[in-house]
């Protein structure tokens, strides 16, 4: 949800491809350092992509409804807000 409220439309959208990558991989892609272990990786990516994009669609739309909501909230907020001094 932070994703949602703090990027641009354009980074936001990035973040999620690499989410749903990594998610249908099953690894940091980051760690994948040889040709053997992309092939293996693509793979898996192959058989668990239309899952793991399901999964993180269903949980977008269930948040989507009530973004502009928390963004108008976060908006007022942080306009109200009174530093916390000690």
């Amino acid at each position: 949800m932070s994703f949602m409220l703090n990027t641009s439309a354009s980074d936001f959208e990035n973040d999620l491809l690499m989410a749903a990558l990594e998610n249908a991989a099953g690894c940091d892609l980051w760690e994948v350092r040889s040709s053997e272990k992309f092939e293996q990786i693509c793979e898996t990516m192959k058989m668990n992509w239309s899952d793991h994009i399901n999964d993180l669609i269903d949980a977008l739309e269930k948040y989507a409804s009530e973004a502009t909501a928390i963004r108008a909230v976060a908006r007022r907020a942080k306009d109200n807000a009174v530093p916390i001094t000690e």
